[in-house]
């Protein structure tokens, strides 16, 4: 009965220690030079991926599906490119290696004319975001994607390019485009944010401030600028 007693015991013990355990990495970059973009001085450590998330920085160990030695190069947190114009190119070649080699990992689309909304065409079939980023999507891009709503965008699709003040009915129709426009984070999947900044309620300024693309813009416009991520 002892003996049972033990062997019951070393079984519970040895299943909790199981437990405790955590999973593999499914990264671990090794031997790196890290810099976390905080400003302080960089450290000399591994990185370890699970599911997606960094789950250790420092003085990481354990098992790993796949482990990198970086060598000494600098790891460090994705680039942003907050400027930026691959807004067709992704469409063509979503790998973006022109961005990802140089470690850009986030592009910001959008400042100086919009691919959504416009007018659908044989080579762009899209009049909103949603359909630009179902387009986006196909491509299989390897960079998180952000864009702007132009407001150039929004009065081209409406007036034209004529240089003249939007009649009432106009500036309805540029109104309703640009809250459709933060509204297009329903598409799924994935979800994606928006954040309409006064857009609804500074429409009016906006409209009337933007003569053309071309052409510069009172500066409270851009407080009117809807922004939609994937």
């Amino acid at each position: 009965m002892k003996h049972a007693f033990i062997a019951l015991a070393a079984s519970g013990l040895l299943a909790a220690l199981s437990a405790q355990q955590p999973r593999p990495f499914d990264l671990l970059i090794t031997n790196a030079r890290i810099v976390d973009g905080t400003g302080g001085p960089s450290v000399n450590g591994s990185v370890g991926v699970r599911d997606g998330r960094i789950a250790g920085v420092g003085r990481v160990t354990g098992a790993a599906t796949r482990t990198i030695d970086a060598h000494g190069f600098v790891l460090a947190p994705g680039f942003i490119d907050p400027h930026s114009h691959s807004d067709y190119a992704l469409l063509t070649d979503g790998n973006a290696e022109s961005k990802i080699r140089q470690g850009v990992t986030t592009e910001v689309i959008g400042e100086s004319g919009s691919a959504a909304p416009q007018k659908p065409s044989a080579s762009r079939p899209w009049s909103d975001f949603a359909g630009y980023f179902g387009a986006i999507e196909k491509s299989k891009v390897s960079v998180n994607l952000l864009s702007y709503v132009g407001l150039g965008q929004v009065r081209e699709q409406v007036m034209g390019n004529d240089d003249r003040d939007p009649t009432a009915d106009e500036l309805a129709k540029m109104t309703g485009s640009c809250r459709s426009s933060s509204r297009s984070r329903s598409r799924p999947p994935p979800p994606a944010a928006s954040t309409c900044h006064t857009c609804v309620t500074t429409a009016t300024s906006c409209a009337k401030g933007w003569k053309r693309p071309s052409r510069s813009v009172k500066a409270r416009t851009f407080r009117c600028r809807c922004s939609t991520s994937r």
